[in-house]
């Protein structure tokens, strides 16, 4: 379990059946092609709550 913890950032260990474990490299989301959307989406999502609430 200690070797796990050793891993570097951004790396995981994918485990699936039938094949061997395999390290990967995640992407965090704030360094991905989507990361201005991801961000802004707490907010779009609290505004639309905003409005329905509003409309009852």
């Amino acid at each position: 379990m200690s070797d796990l913890t050793a891993l570097p950032r951004f790396r995981a260990i994918m485990l699936a059946s039938g094949v061997p474990a395999t390290m990967i490299e995640t992407i965090p989301y704030m360094n991905g092609p989507h990361a201005e959307r991801l961000k802004a989406a707490p907010t779009a999502a609290v505004t639309r709550m905003s409005v329905r609430s509003s409309r009852e």
